[in-house]
């Protein structure tokens, strides 16, 4: 059989995209169950347009009508006619997007290479993980069987999200404060996702927001402290934010997230934190519980802020970013806004380029995005602040 499926001509970058191919088929195939026999077959379409590549994954919105270049079944294989065309979502239950491939030659005949299995969609987007290069050319006539076999072998890269992920030395954070002093940061943070999304994929760097990872609108108040200063002593800021969790109808239990900065304490981490814990004290005595040191209050005061969080498809390492309105309770006029940016995780095969290096140029993207806005950033250090300014300061960069 002549295959019919070959890449139009043109640069070598369009070409190069061209070979690459996306797979349609149902979605049992991809949690190893039967396929009922009237639905085996997989469906070879091209990309659909705007679909963003990299080396560690793909993202893309596959709502559209593409054009059907060929059928690969259990047992054979057929090219399709130049007018059949498919209507193609990103969630369906007989026709949802599986793979990417790659044309290993001038021709389906020559046979397919298989670049990326899906791992996530949603209605409006599907996210495929990169496998690792080196995989063989597979003959169209055994793709079906091998892509099956491929999901099996990959299933805890494809079906567990958290299980393929790699924690590595993460850079310290990002912060800049933001001027004006006091944004609407829920209509900044859907701005900057929107922006993230429309733009072209060379003109963010290969970031994009991370698909099914929901955005939050968080407001919680917090408790600031100093550690006692003594002679010789360590040094540093601690802080707790507060927040319940409803244990019945009618009980709300207090918990608290607390995260410090400390200098001058051999054996212990610089920045310690302890996430997600009940609160048995008032917030001050529970942080000195858990530092094991004296402190003083300094601040109560209150977060509200947009966070979400990216994803390098060419690394893999996926970030937070958040805009943050942090505002003294004691005195409402000490208020100070920031933009944030967190490492997370780093996820999949070993190799990707440094974190710091993801961090500059988001934060690169972010400052070109404030300045688009009309706003400005400036670094914590050049700006002066007074003292009680100085405390949130250093509270809210926690």
């Amino acid at each position: 059989m002549t295959a019919a499926v070959q890449p139009p001509q043109g640069d070598s970058s369009s070409s190069a995209k061209a070979r690459l191919l996306l797979v349609l088929g149902n979605w049992r195939l991809r949690h190893a169950e039967p396929v009922p026999e009237s639905v085996q077959d997989l469906q070879l379409v091209p990309l659909p347009a705007g679909a963003r590549l990299g080396a560690r994954a793909a993202q893309m919105d596959c709502r559209c009508s593409l054009p059907l270049l060929a059928t690969l079944g259990p047992q054979d294989w057929r090219t399709s006619g130049s007018d059949v065309r498919l209507n193609v979502a990103n969630l369906d239950v007989e026709r949802m997007p599986l793979a990417i491939v790659r044309l290993a030659g001038a021709t389906l005949e020559d046979g397919l290479l298989l670049q990326a299995l899906v791992d996530r969609t949603d209605l409006h987007g599907a996210h495929f993980l990169a496998l690792p290069p080196g995989g063989p050319v597979i003959a169209p006539q055994t793709f079906w069987h091998q892509l099956a076999e491929a999901f099996n072998t990959h299933h805890l890269l494809t079906n567990n999200y958290e299980c393929f992920y790699t924690s590595t030395a993460a850079p310290p954070p990002w912060r800049l404060v933001l001027n004006p002093p006091a944004p609407d940061v829920w209509q900044m943070g859907e701005d900057w996702l929107d922006d993230l999304t429309t733009s072209p994929p060379e003109a963010v760097f290969g970031f994009v927001p991370q698909l099914g990872e929901e955005w939050q609108f968080v407001r919680h108040d917090n408790v600031a402290c100093e550690v006692l200063r003594v002679p010789e002593g360590p040094t540093g800021t601690v802080n707790a934010a507060l927040f319940s969790v409803k244990r019945k109808a009618q009980v709300l239990d207090r918990w608290a997230q607390v995260t410090a900065s400390l200098t001058g304490l051999p054996g212990m981490s610089p920045s310690p934190a302890w996430r997600d814990v009940p609160l048995t004290a008032s917030a001050q005595e529970h942080m000195a519980g858990c530092l094991e040191l004296p402190l003083h209050e300094s601040l109560h005061w209150r977060r509200t802020a947009f966070v979400g969080h990216c994803e390098s498809l060419s690394s893999g390492h996926l970030l937070k970013v958040s805009f943050s309105l942090n505002q003294s309770l004691e005195a409402p006029r000490d208020t100070i806004a920031l933009c944030g940016i967190d490492y997370l995780k780093t996820r999949g095969l070993e190799g990707a380029r440094s974190p710091k290096q993801d961090v500059q140029d988001l934060a690169n993207l972010l400052t070109g995005f404030l300045k688009r806005r009309g706003g400005s950033v400036v670094p914590s250090s050049q700006r002066p602040f007074p003292p009680p300014a100085r405390r949130l300061c250093a509270a809210a960069f926690l």
